[in-house]
Formats: structure tokens, sequence, C-alpha cells
């Protein structure tokens, strides 16, 4: 995805577009694909890969569009196939594992791009597939589940709901990674194999992350084995002032100042614009939002089905395969 043309993030702003791209014709024959390369310009608070599923009109080619949020204004159906938080990341498949890319396919570019410099910049994307014309064995796949009705009050430190996630594929899954995705008040992400008591129990967790930015990657050797039917927990903490600055936004002339569509971050009053908000900066209860300034509680997992034969989870992911 190049640099769009007259396109500049000035300081202090930020956007969610998308681009579907196709990938070029010189692929003439199926592609199993088992590493992907993602490099992007600083500034980037996610890069989303989104795929068409085939109902209806197909995904095509289209423009840069910076108001398109998670690609989510054309077509009739998407999925998400992988992201990164770092303008850097590696996705490298176990074993005999892979996704297909056909000819003609065409995938959703998602830049979410937070301009912290005191420049302009302009967003890019380079994306590198790994593979070959050679069927694997199992094709990989992803869980992307989440809570997006919490609330936590201004001046504490919360957590949101308690959430589990069912294998009902029908089949057991082989989890070569498990992570988490929050934003920059997240304090903590933990997943339990059992459901837990409270935030602080530490019975059959497998999972704890405190770094929001780098959230730590879950790949044991062999996979973690979910069977059919059985289940995760997950819950998210974050601090909406008790630690750090508390969410603020500015009031609109004729609306509530703590709606998601608000865009008016500010720290006090003369961050309003008098001529476009009534001038008035206020604390809001930090919820789920797509700004940079919202937070987000999602569990992400890539596994493969079990297969046949003594050990149903045979392909471990080599040191290395996950850098984000």
């Amino acid at each position: 995805m190049e640099a769009p043309e007259g396109f500049w993030l000035a300081p202090g702003d930020e956007f969610q577009g998308c681009q579907w791209i196709e990938i070029p014709s010189s692929v003439t024959e199926d592609w199993y694909i088992n590493r992907v390369e993602i490099v992007a310009n600083h500034g980037t608070h996610h890069i989303l890969l989104y795929e068409d599923i085939l109902d209806g009109a197909p995904a095509a080619p289209t423009a840069f569009d910076p108001t398109d949020s998670g690609c989510s204004r054309r077509f009739g159906q998407k999925f998400f196939r992988m992201g990164t938080q770092d303008p850097e990341a590696i996705l490298g498949l176990p074993g005999d594992t892979y996704f297909i890319i056909p000819p003609g396919h065409v995938i959703g570019v998602n830049p979410h791009y937070v301009n912290n410099y005191n420049v302009p910049i302009q967003p890019e994307v380079w994306v590198n597939f790994y593979g070959s014309t050679t069927p694997g064995g199992a094709e990989a796949r992803l869980t992307f589940v989440g809570d997006s009705d919490f609330s936590v009050a201004p001046g504490v430190t919360g957590v949101g709901n308690l959430k589990k996630y069912t294998n009902s594929t029908g089949g057991g899954q082989c989890y070569f990674a498990l992570t988490s995705h929050q934003h920059r008040r997240g304090t903590g992400f933990k997943m339990w194999s059992s459901a837990p008591s409270g935030w602080n129990d530490t019975s059959d967790r497998i999972y704890y992350s405190r770094d929001w930015d780098h959230p730590d990657v879950l790949a044991d050797d062999p996979p973690y084995r979910l069977q059919s039917g059985q289940s995760l927990w997950y819950q998210c903490e974050w601090d909406n002032g008790a630690l750090a600055d508390v969410t603020r936004r500015c009031q609109p002339k004729t609306e509530a100042n703590c709606q998601r569509s608000n865009r008016d971050v500010c720290f006090s009053d003369a961050d309003c614009d008098p001529a476009t908000t009534s001038g008035h900066c206020g604390e809001c209860a930090l919820d789920f939002g797509p700004m940079s300034e919202d937070e987000m509680c999602f569990l992400t997992g890539f596994w493969y089905p079990e297969q046949p034969g003594p050990e149903p989870c045979p392909w471990s992911s080599p040191p290395g395969s996950f850098e984000f």
C-alpha cells in the first residue's frame, strides 16, 4: 500500500482507513503461505489484513480511503487474517500448516495511524508472503473474539467482563499462538482454562500479559490443545486515571462529550476549539471504541485442526516465528 498521494496526517491527529489491493498478476496458481512479514511507516497504531468472504459480489481493488474504518464500507463480508501493532511484524506458521492465496486474490489493508510526532506523516505498508505451490497438511485459522461492553469510571483502575470462548468447530484446535489486543490504557489481559473466581485467581491461568504495546505470545510446544466443546475464559484490566491521565473529550455544541464518535481528545479547556465545540474538556468513562484514546479487549489465536494419529498437534512454531 503506497503512501497515498496528497494525504498527510498532521501532528496530533489519527485516522483509520482502508485500501483493497489485488495480488500481482504474476501469481497464476494457488500459493500455500507459511510466513508473512509486515513493514509499515512509523506512526502505526495497528495494521490489519482482511480477506473477502465469497458471499455476493467479490472484493475488488479500491483507491485508498482514509475514512473506511476496519475495511467495513464495501463488499458483503470479510474476515480478519492477521495484524500487528508494531511497524514491523512476522508471523511464521508451524510445520506443515498454511493458508491459501489464489490468483486474483484481493486483500484489505487497514492502517490505523496516530501522529505523535511534530511533523506530518504518511501511511505506507509493505507485505511479503512466503510459501510454495505445494499443498501443506492443514490450513491455519484464526480466532478473534472480544469484550465490547465494558466501562471504567474516571479516576480508577477496573476490569471488563469475564468472557468465554468455546470451541464449537466440531474438532480439536491446536493453538500455535495465543495473544491479546488492547489500547494504551490496558494494564493486563488474562486467560484461564477454567472459569476463574475473579481477576486475581491464578488457578488454571494460562496467560497474563501486562504490556498492551508488545503483548506476550503463548506458543507452547506442542501447541495448546482446545478440544471440541472446551472453553477459554478471558478478561481485561485498564487504568482510567488512577495511574496516568484520565480519558477526556471536548464537549460538542449539541451532544454529550463522551460519545464514542467524538474525536476531540483534550487535556484542558484550552485544547477545545470554541468554533466547533462548547470549549469544555470533560472527564469520560473508558469504554470500547476504535480510536487510540478508546479501549479494546480481544483474544487472538492462530490454530490448525487437530490431526489423526497418536499426536493430535504435531506441528509447533520454531523460535522467532512471532515478532510483533
